[in-house]
């Protein structure tokens, strides 16, 4: 049987997948801002390395003395970085994903142009570069830009730790879901196997149920047709015979209608025990305490046993619908125990209290092969899977103990309270 998946189990997927999948987008764009950020890093690295050598060239006054600052090799180099910086891909995305380093970046080339203006004016005077260079203005400038290049250094140092942090929040979030999704598929397909177990027992439950409804009428039927219907039929020849004896002797037309009395009365005997095994009506007049006693008062006779029975306590306040199961399964413990285990001694004890009612049914025959805690109908016959069905619905679980050759205890447990779900069992 297939079960479909429940609608909170297809809700409980659908959740985890959107949250695993926008992780995994933010996973995405995180790595990729981060790699941008380490393009940023290794551009802005080569940057100050270049600055510094070009810083060192222009305090060496053999070079500045001689040449302008234009013709400087660490000056064409470090020009060249400005621009790829002016011009870099990787550090524009970082500086639309931080204000502090856009503005930072953006006061660092301000700075640079205006260097480069000063020193490009300059180039053909080569008397005046030592002097331009050594200005207070020209110092000045340097030192302003020499700043700003190192403010924007930890402005982008800040932000990459910031970037940093964030990809390692996305990845513990992710691995958090990636959990998640394992814990809900385990819980969703543990409720499903729970439910295709349950579906499957109501089915095998209601087969089963059909099963002994056709014996149970089967039975009834062959009973009526052996019993009542040949009783009825003699009665019937018994009448003809009374007839025709009635004018031959007074003697046999009396033994005779003795005889058909005696038998009509066997027929409303057999016919009262029938109706009390459908239906007790100890049950619904006087309580589950005096049908238990009295179904063991018959059973006590004519049996190759030694049956015992305790019954104390007081159930009139119990509902017909509890009476009616715990009555069927004391009843069917009993009969299997007198017609398949071959015990010389069986006991039952009942004890109803105002919490709870105890049933305990014991013998001491061959027992079972297999000593299960709970009883499956499937091994053990439709006999005991309606006690075991019964016990559910009563709220309760039906427990057995045996062993091969030592006897079988049965106990049931009926709580007086409500419930798991709040409602009184049936």
């Amino acid at each position: 049987m297939r079960i479909p998946k429940a609608s909170s189990s297809r809700s409980a997927y659908l959740f985890v997948t959107l949250n695993l999948v926008l992780l995994l987008v933010f996973l995405i764009g995180g790595s990729s801002n981060l790699r941008t950020v380490q393009s940023t890093v290794a551009a802005y690295d080569d940057l100050l390395h270049e600055w510094f050598l070009f810083r060192l060239a222009l305090t060496d006054l053999r070079n500045a003395g001689d040449r302008s600052v234009s013709s400087l090799s660490e000056y064409q180099r470090f020009r060249t970085q400005m621009e790829e910086t002016d011009s870099s891909a990787a550090i524009r995305a970082a500086a639309r994903m931080s204000d502090d380093l856009e503005t930072s970046v953006a006061q660092t080339l301000a700075a640079w142009q205006t260097l480069d203006a000063m020193w490009s004016g300059t180039a053909d005077d080569t008397n005046q570069v030592p002097g331009t260079v050594r200005s207070p203005v020209a110092v000045a400038l340097i030192d302003g830009f020499q700043s700003h290049l190192l403010e924007s250094q930890v402005v982008l140092e800040c932000f990459v730790h910031t970037e940093e942090r964030a990809i390692s929040v996305l990845l513990y979030c992710l691995g958090a879901t990636i959990v998640l999704v394992i814990v809900v598929f385990i819980i969703v397909e543990v409720e499903n196997e729970r439910a295709r177990r349950v579906a499957l027992r109501t089915q095998l439950l209601a087969q089963n149920t059909l099963e002994i409804q056709e014996k149970e009428r089967a039975r009834i039927a062959r009973d009526l047709h052996d019993s009542l219907v040949q009783e009825l039929s003699l009665a019937t020849l018994e009448t003809e015979l009374i007839a025709k004896s009635i004018n031959r002797s007074e003697q046999e037309a009396t033994w005779t209608s003795a005889k058909l009395n005696a038998r009509l009365r066997s027929a409303i005997d057999w016919v009262r025990t029938l109706a009390y095994e459908l239906r007790p009506v100890e049950i619904d007049k006087v309580g589950l305490v005096a049908a238990i006693s009295s179904f063991c008062e018959e059973r006590a006779v004519d049996n190759h046993l030694s049956f015992t029975w305790c019954v104390q306590g007081e159930t009139q306040s119990l509902s017909a619908d509890k009476a009616i199961n715990i009555y069927r399964i004391a009843q069917e413990s009993v009969t299997n125990a007198i017609r398949h285990s071959g015990a010389t001694q069986l006991n039952l004890d009942l004890r109803a209290g105002a919490r709870k009612i105890e049933l305990t049914v014991t013998d001491n025959g061959v027992g079972m092969e297999r000593n299960t805690g709970r009883l499956s109908g499937a091994l053990h016959g439709l006999g005991i899977a309606g006690m075991e069905e019964r016990a559910r619905m009563l709220g309760t679980t039906l427990s057995m103990e045996s062993a091969s050759g030592r006897g079988t205890t049965i106990r049931l447990i009926v709580s007086m309270g409500k419930a798991g779900n709040g409602q009184e069992p049936l």
